[in-house]
């Protein structure tokens, strides 16, 4: 039986990098330095206190010597600081969160808590204002991701402010864990949650309850409507553009008129109705009514003249092209709204929702949409991403506030961004690739100022490129804070931790030689080199298990194991929000 012949690399004949590099300090800079650790000061102190009674002649030199440990750790412990911010309570300053202007530093503020660093279990804390300029985390399959995602969900519940996850796995898990830790902080009137899921869907009543329902065209302008069913269309290329335009053009001057409609209490909007208007004589019937004011009149009917549409010619007088055209730009919604209408009938099918994503911010609800994609296609999976990331980039507007005359008190104070709770409305997006919006990376160019932070959840960054490569570049120039959990890609996304932590300067010893005295022993030169070597190693992040991380913030690479929260499942039982449905047009006056 011949031998297999290995030419590649054994573990055994490489060389730890650490056995290569040496330390050029001097002997005194090394004892400085080992002087400033917390633990050699306490150690010595404790030391110097066991040994008074070992030794109890030689009391007076250990007394001195465990009083200037004492003395040493009076005076260091000022200047100690945690990795990334101190915990909110803590008495003094953080040293490592200088104001503006570098003229001192700033009080203790940490409320996210993100875990441990891995070489001596320090905290890592972050303050609101840090989780606002947003984070971006990647992990493959079995990193731990989702776990993560939900516990770092725990801190925006713990600070009073609202959340917003949107799964594309759909595990039923997620929503009992939220659920419990909803509850588990009292909560529970909170929670909400969106079900996409059709495999439980039985015609008629049910005593189980699949989702609550939504309603996205309650609210809202026509633009912002127009936008959310634009985001639906599929892709046009190429001689297909133009019909793509007038697609948009004619849903455009439809919202115009149905949104007039709704906001005089005539019609109560919603995807069936929205579906009936684009049929051919529904929609020159809704453009000659004249409940509609000029401009909503107008605008439908320039959306009709895109078609070929003639005013003031009877239907069957119209071209013989009007029918076809306005075919080709109906068809690009068809899909989309039957979609909605009739598959997801459990979610859309009520007039007014239970579920209002610009309520979800102001009053910082608990929302969590769960998207089967076992269930779904890849493009309409794709379809579902887009009308929840769309609409929640929608209702992030209300942080921009309806007015700017007034009193500061009036039209500052009524923004939902430092009004509620002390930490930020945190959106949770897990595996981003599988739902790429294009847009929703506004959200993160623009949610700072809005109150509303961030966390974008992916196995690689190659999906997300792949996908929106523009928007992909924003992400990561928008978002200060990176998390690698274990990971297997080594291109786009090691090319990515590579980039953003950087290089350092290490010495190196030059080599090796061997002793002519000793034989064949091997001695070092005593040469050494100063070289630019990578902060991160690609082996280090696919060794990492569940829970570990790289994190990268402010320039810092730190080693962490992730907080894990853990919510308790045992006799958990989840409920869907069975919530008391008030028509638009009730309204209550009460006296002052």
């Amino acid at each position: 039986m011949s031998e297999r012949k290995v030419r590649g690399l054994e573990d055994r004949e490489a060389q730890e990098r650490k056995t290569l590099l040496r330390d050029v300090r001097s002997p005194v800079q090394q004892l400085a330095d080992a002087l400033k650790n917390g633990t050699v000061q306490t150690s010595g102190v404790f030391g110097a206190g066991v040994c008074l009674f070992a030794f109890p002649v030689a009391a007076t030199p250990l007394f001195g010597l465990g009083l200037f440990f004492f003395i040493l750790r009076c005076l260091c412990v000022r200047n100690e600081r945690l990795p990334f911010r101190m915990p909110l309570g803590l008495y003094g300053t953080d040293r490592g969160d200088p104001l503006p202007g570098r003229r001192g530093f700033a009080k203790p503020e940490g409320i996210f808590f993100l875990g441990n660093r891995l070489q001596d279990s320090k905290e890592l804390w972050l303050k609101a204002k840090d989780i606002l300029t947003h984070a971006l985390l990647f992990g493959t399959t079995g990193s731990g991701k989702t776990e993560t995602l939900v516990s770092l969900a725990y801190n925006a519940l713990a600070t009073g402010s609202g959340l917003f996850y949107i799964d594309p796995k759909a595990s039923p898990k997620l929503a009992v864990q939220i659920w419990q830790m909803a509850r588990f902080l009292g909560r529970d009137d909170d929670f909400r949650v969106l079900n996409y899921g059709t495999s439980g869907k039985v015609k008629g009543k049910s005593p189980r309850r699949l989702s609550n329902t939504n309603n996205p065209f309650t609210f809202g302008s026509a633009e912002a409507l127009t936008q959310l069913l634009v985001s639906l269309m599929p892709v046009s290329d190429g001689a297909n553009s133009i019909f793509a335009d007038k697609a948009q053009a004619l849903i455009s001057g439809v919202m115009y008129a149905l949104v007039d409609l709704r906001d005089k209490g005539l019609l109560k909007l919603s995807t069936s109705v929205i579906r009936d208007a684009l049929a051919l004589e529904k929609c020159v019937e809704l453009a000659l009514r004249p409940e509609l004011d000029a401009e909503s009149s107008a605008s439908i009917k320039a959306a009709l003249g895109t078609s070929g549409w003639i005013a003031g010619r009877e239907l069957k007088d119209q071209p013989p092209s009007f029918a076809e055209q306005f075919g080709y730009a109906q068809s690009y919604f068809g899909k989309a709204l039957s979609s909605l209408t009739d598959t997801y009938s459990h979610i859309y099918g009520a007039e007014d929702g239970e579920v209002d994503f610009a309520d979800a911010i102001m009053q910082r609800r608990i929302l969590v949409v769960l998207l089967p994609s076992l269930e779904k296609a890849p493009a309409e999976l794709a379809s579902l991403g887009k009308i929840s990331l769309s609409a929640i980039r929608n209702a992030c507007a209300v942080g921009l506030g309806a007015q700017i005359e007034g009193d500061a008190a009036d039209v500052l104070e009524a923004l939902p961004t430092d009004t509620i709770g002390i930490g930020p409305y945190l959106c949770i997006v897990d595996e981003y690739a599988a739902i790429v919006t294009p847009g929703f990376e506004v959200v993160l160019t623009q949610g700072r100022g809005l109150g509303i932070a961030a966390i974008v959840a992916s196995q690689d960054y190659a999906g997300i490129l792949e996908a929106d490569k523009k928007g992909a570049q924003q992400m990561v120039a928008n978002t200060s804070i990176k998390i690698f959990m274990k990971l297997q890609d080594a291109e786009k996304t090691w090319e990515l931790i590579r980039g953003q932590a950087g290089q350092g300067t290490v010495v190196r010893s030059s080599g090796f030689s061997v002793n002519d005295k000793s034989g064949s022993v091997y001695a070092d030169t005593m040469n050494t080199t100063i070289e630019k070597e990578d902060r991160v190693d690609l082996r280090d992040l696919q060794e990492q298990i569940e829970g570990e991380a790289h994190f990268i913030f402010s320039g810092q690479v730190v080693r962490g194991d992730m907080f894990y929260a853990n919510p308790s499942l045992k006799m958990a039982q989840l409920r869907v929000p069975q919530l008391i449905q008030l028509g638009q047009e009730v309204s209550y006056d009460v006296a002052a």
